[in-house]
Protein backbone atom coordinates (compact mmCIF):
# COMPACT_ATOMS: atom_id res chain seq x y z
CA UNK A 1 0.00 0.00 0.00
CA UNK A 2 2.89 2.42 0.67
CA UNK A 3 4.09 1.98 -2.92
CA UNK A 4 0.64 3.17 -4.09
CA UNK A 5 1.20 6.66 -2.66
CA UNK A 6 1.59 9.07 -5.56
CA UNK A 7 2.31 12.31 -3.69
CA UNK A 8 2.77 13.65 -0.19
CA UNK A 9 2.73 17.28 0.94
CA UNK A 10 2.71 19.29 4.14
CA UNK A 11 0.87 22.41 2.93
CA UNK A 12 0.13 24.00 6.30
CA UNK A 13 0.44 23.91 10.06
CA UNK A 14 -1.97 24.81 12.83
CA UNK A 15 -1.70 26.12 16.39
CA UNK A 16 -3.73 24.24 18.99
CA UNK A 17 -4.26 24.86 22.69
CA UNK A 18 -5.81 21.58 23.88
CA UNK A 19 -4.56 20.01 26.10
CA UNK A 20 -1.61 22.42 26.03
CA UNK A 21 -0.33 24.89 23.39
CA UNK A 22 1.36 23.02 20.52
CA UNK A 23 1.76 22.98 16.75
CA UNK A 24 0.48 20.28 14.40
CA UNK A 25 1.37 19.82 10.72
CA UNK A 26 -1.17 18.75 8.10
CA UNK A 27 0.19 15.92 5.95
CA UNK A 28 -1.75 15.55 2.69
CA UNK A 29 -1.39 12.01 1.27
CA UNK A 30 -2.49 11.22 -2.31
CA UNK A 31 -2.91 7.57 -3.35
CA UNK A 32 -4.25 5.93 -6.50
CA UNK A 33 -7.93 6.09 -5.61
CA UNK A 34 -8.23 8.47 -2.67
CA UNK A 35 -6.67 11.31 -0.71
CA UNK A 36 -6.61 11.94 3.02
CA UNK A 37 -4.99 14.28 5.58
CA UNK A 38 -3.07 13.39 8.75
CA UNK A 39 -2.25 15.81 11.58
CA UNK A 40 1.06 15.14 13.35
CA UNK A 41 3.12 16.97 15.95
CA UNK A 42 6.87 17.39 15.67
CA UNK A 43 7.35 15.02 18.62
CA UNK A 44 5.53 12.31 16.61
CA UNK A 45 8.02 12.83 13.78
CA UNK A 46 10.80 12.29 16.31
CA UNK A 47 9.16 9.05 17.51
CA UNK A 48 8.81 7.90 13.89
CA UNK A 49 12.48 8.61 13.17
CA UNK A 50 13.55 6.68 16.28
CA UNK A 51 11.34 3.69 15.46
CA UNK A 52 12.49 3.54 11.82
CA UNK A 53 16.13 3.63 12.89
CA UNK A 54 15.58 0.91 15.49
CA UNK A 55 13.50 -1.44 13.33
CA UNK A 56 15.66 -1.22 10.17
CA UNK A 57 19.09 -0.84 11.77
CA UNK A 58 19.93 2.39 9.94
CA UNK A 59 18.57 5.96 9.90
CA UNK A 60 16.27 7.11 7.07
CA UNK A 61 17.88 8.66 3.96
CA UNK A 62 17.07 12.24 5.04
CA UNK A 63 17.88 13.87 8.35
CA UNK A 64 15.09 14.99 10.64
CA UNK A 65 15.06 18.78 11.15
CA UNK A 66 16.40 19.67 14.60
CA UNK A 67 14.31 21.05 17.40
CA UNK A 68 14.91 24.73 18.09
CA UNK A 69 15.57 25.59 21.73
CA UNK A 70 15.18 29.20 22.81
CA UNK A 71 13.68 31.30 25.53
CA UNK A 72 10.61 31.89 23.34
CA UNK A 73 8.50 29.06 21.96
CA UNK A 74 8.99 28.31 18.29
CA UNK A 75 5.21 28.47 17.76
CA UNK A 76 5.48 32.24 18.07
CA UNK A 77 7.93 32.41 15.15
CA UNK A 78 6.19 31.74 11.79
CA UNK A 79 9.53 31.73 9.94
CA UNK A 80 10.88 28.82 11.98
CA UNK A 81 7.60 26.91 11.73
CA UNK A 82 7.40 27.34 7.97
CA UNK A 83 11.02 26.26 7.54
CA UNK A 84 10.37 23.18 9.65
CA UNK A 85 7.25 22.41 7.57
CA UNK A 86 9.35 22.37 4.39
CA UNK A 87 12.06 20.22 5.99
CA UNK A 88 9.52 17.71 7.32
CA UNK A 89 7.99 17.42 3.86
CA UNK A 90 11.45 16.80 2.39
CA UNK A 91 12.04 14.17 5.09
CA UNK A 92 8.89 12.18 4.20
CA UNK A 93 9.46 12.48 0.45
CA UNK A 94 13.00 11.12 0.81
CA UNK A 95 11.67 8.03 2.59
CA UNK A 96 9.02 7.38 -0.07
CA UNK A 97 11.32 7.97 -3.04
CA UNK A 98 14.42 6.05 -1.95
CA UNK A 99 15.34 2.83 -3.78
CA UNK A 100 15.47 0.82 -0.56
CA UNK A 101 12.00 -0.08 0.68
CA UNK A 102 12.90 -1.07 4.24
CA UNK A 103 11.78 2.32 5.61
CA UNK A 104 8.94 2.72 3.15
CA UNK A 105 7.39 -0.68 3.96
CA UNK A 106 7.87 -0.47 7.71
CA UNK A 107 4.92 -0.87 10.04
CA UNK A 108 5.76 2.38 11.87
CA UNK A 109 5.55 4.54 8.71
CA UNK A 110 2.26 2.96 7.60
CA UNK A 111 0.78 3.63 11.03
CA UNK A 112 2.16 7.19 11.01
CA UNK A 113 0.58 8.00 7.61
CA UNK A 114 -2.72 6.32 8.44
CA UNK A 115 -2.39 3.64 5.76
CA UNK A 116 -4.86 0.74 6.24
CA UNK A 117 -3.06 -2.25 7.72
CA UNK A 118 -4.34 -5.82 7.62
CA UNK A 119 -4.41 -8.11 10.62
CA UNK A 120 -1.33 -10.10 9.59
CA UNK A 121 0.68 -6.94 8.89
CA UNK A 122 -0.28 -5.52 12.27
CA UNK A 123 0.79 -8.70 14.03
CA UNK A 124 4.13 -8.72 12.17
CA UNK A 125 4.69 -5.08 13.11
CA UNK A 126 4.01 -5.73 16.78
CA UNK A 127 6.28 -8.78 16.77
CA UNK A 128 9.09 -6.91 15.02
CA UNK A 129 8.91 -4.14 17.60
CA UNK A 130 8.77 -6.62 20.46
CA UNK A 131 11.69 -8.70 19.14
CA UNK A 132 13.90 -5.65 18.64
CA UNK A 133 13.27 -4.45 22.19
CA UNK A 134 13.19 -7.90 23.78
CA UNK A 135 9.83 -7.23 25.51
CA UNK A 136 6.37 -8.64 24.84
CA UNK A 137 2.86 -7.91 25.99
CA UNK A 138 0.51 -10.72 26.96
CA UNK A 139 -1.05 -10.67 23.48
CA UNK A 140 2.13 -10.22 21.42
CA UNK A 141 3.76 -13.07 23.37
CA UNK A 142 1.05 -15.45 22.17
CA UNK A 143 1.35 -14.06 18.62
CA UNK A 144 5.09 -14.77 18.68
CA UNK A 145 4.43 -18.30 19.95
CA UNK A 146 2.04 -18.92 17.04
CA UNK A 147 4.64 -17.60 14.58
CA UNK A 148 7.28 -19.90 16.08
CA UNK A 149 4.98 -22.90 15.72
CA UNK A 150 4.50 -21.97 12.06
CA UNK A 151 8.28 -21.69 11.63
CA UNK A 152 8.72 -25.16 13.15
CA UNK A 153 6.28 -26.55 10.59
CA UNK A 154 8.22 -24.82 7.81
CA UNK A 155 11.44 -26.46 9.00
CA UNK A 156 9.77 -29.87 8.96
CA UNK A 157 8.61 -29.18 5.40
CA UNK A 158 12.19 -28.31 4.38
CA UNK A 159 13.46 -31.55 5.91
CA UNK A 160 10.80 -33.58 4.09
CA UNK A 161 11.75 -31.81 0.87
CA UNK A 162 15.41 -32.63 1.51
CA UNK A 163 14.57 -36.31 1.96
CA UNK A 164 12.48 -36.39 -1.19
CA UNK A 165 15.24 -34.77 -3.25
CA UNK A 166 17.78 -37.15 -1.76
CA UNK A 167 15.66 -40.16 -2.78
CA UNK A 168 15.57 -38.82 -6.35
CA UNK A 169 19.35 -38.38 -6.37
CA UNK A 170 19.28 -34.55 -6.46
CA UNK A 171 22.27 -33.95 -4.20
CA UNK A 172 22.48 -30.19 -4.79
CA UNK A 173 18.78 -29.59 -4.11
CA UNK A 174 18.89 -31.81 -1.03
CA UNK A 175 21.88 -29.90 0.30
CA UNK A 176 20.18 -26.52 -0.26
CA UNK A 177 17.03 -27.66 1.55
CA UNK A 178 19.09 -28.91 4.48
CA UNK A 179 21.04 -25.65 4.72
CA UNK A 180 17.78 -23.69 4.61
CA UNK A 181 16.35 -25.82 7.41
CA UNK A 182 19.48 -25.21 9.53
CA UNK A 183 19.27 -21.43 9.09
CA UNK A 184 15.60 -21.37 10.05
CA UNK A 185 16.27 -23.61 13.03
CA UNK A 186 19.00 -21.33 14.41
CA UNK A 187 16.69 -18.32 14.01
CA UNK A 188 13.87 -20.13 15.80
CA UNK A 189 16.15 -21.12 18.69
CA UNK A 190 17.21 -17.49 19.15
CA UNK A 191 13.60 -16.31 19.14
CA UNK A 192 12.57 -18.99 21.64
CA UNK A 193 15.37 -17.84 23.93
CA UNK A 194 14.01 -14.27 23.79
CA UNK A 195 10.45 -15.54 24.34
CA UNK A 196 11.58 -17.54 27.37
CA UNK A 197 13.43 -14.60 28.92
CA UNK A 198 10.41 -12.33 28.45
CA UNK A 199 8.34 -14.54 30.78
CA UNK A 200 10.27 -13.10 33.74
CA UNK A 201 9.23 -9.58 32.75
CA UNK A 202 5.61 -10.63 32.28
CA UNK A 203 5.64 -12.39 35.66
CA UNK A 204 6.92 -9.25 37.36
CA UNK A 205 4.19 -7.25 35.56
CA UNK A 206 1.48 -9.26 37.32
CA UNK A 207 0.91 -12.45 35.30
CA UNK A 208 -0.86 -15.11 37.37
CA UNK A 209 1.09 -18.13 38.54
CA UNK A 210 -1.12 -20.55 36.60
CA UNK A 211 -0.72 -18.62 33.35
CA UNK A 212 3.04 -18.40 33.89
CA UNK A 213 3.23 -22.17 34.36
CA UNK A 214 1.14 -22.75 31.21
CA UNK A 215 3.35 -20.53 29.08
CA UNK A 216 6.49 -22.07 30.54
CA UNK A 217 5.25 -25.47 29.39
CA UNK A 218 4.57 -24.00 25.94
CA UNK A 219 8.20 -22.85 25.73
CA UNK A 220 9.44 -26.26 26.90
CA UNK A 221 7.46 -27.93 24.10
CA UNK A 222 9.04 -25.57 21.59
CA UNK A 223 12.51 -26.49 22.88
CA UNK A 224 11.60 -30.19 22.57
CA UNK A 225 10.56 -29.64 18.96
CA UNK A 226 13.86 -27.85 18.30
CA UNK A 227 15.82 -30.76 19.79
CA UNK A 228 14.01 -33.20 17.50
CA UNK A 229 14.53 -30.99 14.47
CA UNK A 230 18.23 -30.63 15.31
CA UNK A 231 18.59 -34.41 15.22
CA UNK A 232 16.67 -34.55 11.94
CA UNK A 233 18.81 -31.96 10.15
CA UNK A 234 21.91 -33.77 11.41
CA UNK A 235 20.98 -36.90 9.47
CA UNK A 236 22.56 -36.40 6.05
CA UNK A 237 20.64 -38.93 3.99
CA UNK A 238 22.46 -38.02 0.80
CA UNK A 239 25.67 -39.48 2.15
CA UNK A 240 24.21 -42.95 2.42
CA UNK A 241 21.68 -42.89 -0.41
CA UNK A 242 22.63 -40.50 -3.18
CA UNK A 243 26.37 -40.93 -2.97
CA UNK A 244 26.18 -44.64 -2.41
CA UNK A 245 23.53 -45.29 -5.05
CA UNK A 246 24.45 -42.96 -7.91
CA UNK A 247 28.19 -42.72 -7.64
CA UNK A 248 28.89 -46.40 -7.12
CA UNK A 249 27.47 -46.96 -10.60
CA UNK A 250 30.15 -44.60 -11.96
CA UNK A 251 33.44 -45.68 -10.38
CA UNK A 252 36.42 -43.42 -10.77
CA UNK A 253 38.84 -44.25 -13.62
CA UNK A 254 42.27 -45.53 -12.69
CA UNK A 255 43.91 -42.46 -14.24
CA UNK A 256 41.98 -40.14 -11.95
CA UNK A 257 42.72 -42.33 -8.98
CA UNK A 258 46.44 -42.38 -9.76
CA UNK A 259 46.47 -38.61 -10.23
CA UNK A 260 44.80 -38.14 -6.88
CA UNK A 261 46.62 -40.73 -4.81
CA UNK A 262 49.90 -40.87 -6.69
CA UNK A 263 51.19 -43.40 -9.19
CA UNK A 264 52.02 -46.92 -8.18
CA UNK A 265 50.64 -49.04 -5.40
CA UNK A 266 49.80 -47.49 -2.08
CA UNK A 267 52.54 -48.17 0.45
CA UNK A 268 51.75 -48.62 4.10
CA UNK A 269 54.27 -47.31 6.59
CA UNK A 270 54.55 -47.76 10.31
CA UNK A 271 52.50 -45.31 12.31
CA UNK A 272 54.44 -42.44 13.75
CA UNK A 273 54.92 -38.70 13.56
CA UNK A 274 56.76 -37.55 10.44
CA UNK A 275 58.13 -34.03 10.09
CA UNK A 276 58.25 -32.34 6.72
CA UNK A 277 55.99 -33.22 3.79
CA UNK A 278 52.64 -34.83 4.71
CA UNK A 279 52.10 -38.47 3.73
CA UNK A 280 50.05 -39.20 0.59
CA UNK A 281 46.30 -39.58 1.15
CA UNK A 282 45.08 -43.06 1.94
CA UNK A 283 42.09 -44.45 0.07
CA UNK A 284 39.28 -46.05 2.07
CA UNK A 285 36.29 -48.20 1.26
CA UNK A 286 34.13 -45.09 1.40
CA UNK A 287 36.15 -43.17 -1.19
CA UNK A 288 37.04 -46.10 -3.48
CA UNK A 289 33.91 -45.97 -5.72
CA UNK A 290 33.86 -42.15 -5.99
CA UNK A 291 35.17 -39.94 -8.76
CA UNK A 292 36.67 -36.46 -8.02
CA UNK A 293 33.23 -34.82 -8.02
CA UNK A 294 31.98 -37.49 -5.68
CA UNK A 295 34.93 -36.89 -3.37
CA UNK A 296 34.14 -33.17 -3.25
CA UNK A 297 30.50 -33.90 -2.49
CA UNK A 298 31.51 -36.35 0.20
CA UNK A 299 33.80 -33.74 1.74
CA UNK A 300 30.97 -31.19 1.68
CA UNK A 301 28.69 -33.76 3.30
CA UNK A 302 31.25 -34.31 6.07
CA UNK A 303 31.51 -30.56 6.62
CA UNK A 304 27.71 -30.31 6.76
CA UNK A 305 27.65 -33.10 9.33
CA UNK A 306 30.18 -31.22 11.44
CA UNK A 307 28.11 -28.02 11.18
CA UNK A 308 24.98 -29.92 12.16
CA UNK A 309 26.78 -31.49 15.13
CA UNK A 310 27.93 -28.06 16.24
CA UNK A 311 24.37 -26.74 15.93
CA UNK A 312 23.12 -29.69 17.97
CA UNK A 313 25.81 -29.08 20.58
CA UNK A 314 24.79 -25.42 20.72
CA UNK A 315 21.18 -26.45 21.26
CA UNK A 316 22.18 -28.85 24.03
CA UNK A 317 24.26 -26.15 25.72
CA UNK A 318 21.34 -23.73 25.54
CA UNK A 319 19.12 -26.36 27.14
CA UNK A 320 21.72 -26.92 29.84
CA UNK A 321 21.81 -23.18 30.41
CA UNK A 322 18.06 -23.06 30.96
CA UNK A 323 18.24 -26.06 33.29
CA UNK A 324 21.06 -24.41 35.22
CA UNK A 325 19.08 -21.18 35.57
CA UNK A 326 16.03 -23.13 36.74
CA UNK A 327 18.13 -25.03 39.31
CA UNK A 328 19.69 -21.76 40.48
CA UNK A 329 16.24 -20.21 40.92
CA UNK A 330 15.04 -23.28 42.83
CA UNK A 331 18.08 -23.23 45.12
CA UNK A 332 17.56 -19.53 45.85
CA UNK A 333 13.96 -20.21 46.80
CA UNK A 334 15.06 -23.03 49.11
CA UNK A 335 17.66 -20.77 50.69
CA UNK A 336 15.02 -18.11 51.30
CA UNK A 337 12.72 -20.75 52.84
CA UNK A 338 15.54 -22.01 55.10
CA UNK A 339 16.37 -18.45 56.15
CA UNK A 340 12.72 -17.86 56.96
CA UNK A 341 12.61 -21.13 58.91
CA UNK A 342 15.75 -20.12 60.82
CA UNK A 343 14.16 -16.79 61.71
CA UNK A 344 10.97 -18.52 62.85
CA UNK A 345 12.96 -20.92 65.02
CA UNK A 346 14.85 -18.03 66.63
CA UNK A 347 11.61 -16.12 67.22
CA UNK A 348 9.96 -19.21 68.70
CA UNK A 349 13.02 -19.82 70.93
CA UNK A 350 12.85 -16.25 72.21
CA UNK A 351 9.17 -16.70 73.04
CA UNK A 352 9.93 -19.94 74.92
CA UNK A 353 12.68 -18.21 76.88
CA UNK A 354 10.36 -15.34 77.82
CA UNK A 355 7.61 -17.77 78.85
CA UNK A 356 10.09 -19.76 80.95
CA UNK A 357 11.21 -16.61 82.79
CA UNK A 358 7.61 -15.70 83.55
CA UNK A 359 6.94 -19.19 84.89
CA UNK A 360 10.02 -18.97 87.12
CA UNK A 361 8.73 -15.70 88.57
CA UNK A 362 5.35 -17.22 89.27
CA UNK A 363 6.92 -20.29 90.81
Amino acid sequence: MTSAIQAIHIPAYEERTDPSPHTVYRIQITANVREWPMWRRYSEFVDLHTELTKSTGSPPPAALPPKHFSMFRSRSNPTILDQRRVELETYLRAILSTKEDKWRESYALKQFLGIPIGKNTAIEGRLATASSSGTFTLVSWLDEHIELQSSVRDIRADINKRNALSDRGDISGSHQSNVQAKKKLLSVQTRIDVLDDSLKTLAMAGMSEGELQRRTEMVVRLWDDCDKLTKMVTVARHTSRALGATLERNPAPDTDRNALLGKGPVSFSKPGRVFGAPPPPQETEETRPLDPNGLLQLQQAKIDDQDANLAQLSSILQRQKHLGLAIDSEIKQHIEMLDQLDQDVDRFGNKLSAAKKQMNRLG
